[in-house]
């Protein structure tokens, strides 16, 4: 085809035309671990979003807000004992996840479940730990009680 001025359209040259290799970095990651060490890292984070799950059930100050069926676990502090409607619940958890991304300890962001602010943790990164998950939840729980003394 001719495009602007009579010139040939390059685009129409190329299999992918004018996007981006997307498939190299899947391809890289295959050669690189296989398809055995890919099938074992998406089950690791898997198990850590399983414990992180759990850990959140068991925690009478935290409250799942979705099943966690993949590598991701959205849920908020929900002190008990406390008089916080739902609206400054979502504001409380808000101020919990920009204090934790601001102190730089954990990243973590957040969904609109139902219309409620969740925190949202999606665990990719292959050197998360058991440990990382308990932290995690030890600092959203610290951070919950700071904030609300303030």
């Amino acid at each position: 085809g001719k495009g602007f001025g009579g010139l040939a359209w390059f685009s129409e040259f190329g299999i992918q035309q004018t996007r981006g290799f997307r498939a190299l970095k899947l391809w890289l990651v295959l050669q690189h671990m296989g398809r055995q060490g890919v099938q074992t890292l998406v089950s690791r984070h898997l198990a850590l979003a399983q414990r992180l799950a759990a850990a959140v059930d068991r925690a009478p100050d935290l409250e799942r807000m979705a099943p966690s069926e993949l590598s991701i676990v959205c849920f908020r502090y929900a002190p008990t004992g406390q008089a916080l409607d739902e609206e400054r619940l979502d504001a409380l958890n808000k101020r919990i996840m920009e204090t934790i991304q601001s102190e730089g300890c954990a990243f973590l962001t957040n969904a609109m479940l139902g219309g409620r602010f969740a925190l949202r943790v999606c665990i990719l990164h292959y050197g998360t730990t058991e440990a990382d998950i308990d932290a995690l939840v030890g600092l959203v729980r610290d951070t919950g009680v700071r904030l609300l003394r303030e």
